[in-house]
């Protein structure tokens, strides 16, 4: 009934769910019984139209005084019940959306804060440049966004922006752990260690150190490049789905510094390699 709302499954103590709603009929199976006085076939009297999910109270109630409930007021009962869980669950449906957007705005702020993405190519141009260096406050903001990004409890409605959030949070990580390799602090600063400079004669040596110099410098680049994919990617999803003023003025991310190359470079994941992602990630949660 419209002001009865009795739920109509209980739990037992076992943590088993069981029903202790009745189906009843609005004109009864049989001709003799409630409301009963009716054309329709026994198909049509058992069909979905003509049948109403009732508390065994309100199943009682209606069909003890049918006078009081004929058919036109069930159908109206069955009719407003109906529109009152579509409501119900409509606003369920949106509080949930709102949370999850909620969840994915604090990661989104999380990454623009912990990555300082208003100064993202200034850090680039200084990790990439020929005496590479990155703040300690960098370094730090990558070791926080990538635990909040593993630790997070993923809702799953918005699968491309939790690729790319997990995608710049891994990203950066590797990009700092790998220039810790051949870096020391100075002050609040990681500074690059030209390790391959010493103080004695020995062309051999120096050549072999000068090419492990310039390795981990080419590796530093290549994941410089994928996080720069990855942020770029991530901020055309915020763009799309929150927020299109979103790095709109500050344009793309560049992955090349002008000291490297006159003209910036823009990388960006192609629509295969962002659904190979999306289809990885989706095996990874199933």
């Amino acid at each position: 009934m419209p002001d009865c709302r009795t739920k109509l499954i209980e739990s037992s103590t076992s943590g088993s769910n069981f029903p202790i709603g009745e189906q009843a009929h609005i004109i009864a199976e049989d001709t003799n019984g409630p409301r009963g006085n009716s054309i329709l076939s026994i198909d049509e009297r058992n069909s979905f139209f003509n049948l109403i999910l009732l508390c065994p109270n309100c199943h009682s109630k209606i069909d003890k005084n049918a006078d009081d409930y004929p058919v036109e007021r069930l159908h109206m009962i069955k009719a407003e019940h109906e529109e009152w869980v579509r409501n119900t669950l409509r606003q369920t449906i949106n509080e949930k959306e709102e949370a999850h957007n909620l969840f994915y705005l604090d990661l989104i702020d999380s990454t623009v804060e912990y990555l300082d993405l208003r100064n993202m190519n200034k850090v680039i141009f200084q990790v990439m440049k020929p005496d590479p260096f990155m703040s300690k406050a960098f370094y730090d903001g990558t070791f926080h966004l990538e635990n909040k990004a593993k630790s997070a409890a993923w809702p799953h409605t918005n699968i491309p922006l939790e690729v790319a959030i997990s995608n710049v949070a891994g990203y950066a990580r590797t990009v700092a752990n790998t220039f810790t390799d051949h870096s020391d602090f100075k002050d609040d600063v990681l500074v690059s260690i030209r390790f391959y400079k010493f103080n004695r004669y020995d062309p051999e040596m120096y050549s072999k150190l000068l090419k492990e110099y310039e390795e981990w410098m080419y590796k530093i680049s290549g994941e410089m490049i994928s996080l720069v994919k990855s942020l770029n990617w991530f901020a055309d999803i915020v763009r799309a789905d929150f927020n299109p003023m979103f790095f709109l003025l500050d344009g793309k991310f560049t992955d090349l510094s002008e000291s490297l190359d006159k003209s910036k470079q823009i990388s960006e994941y192609s629509n295969k390699e962002k659904d190979e992602y999306i289809a990885n990630y989706k095996r990874e949660i199933d």
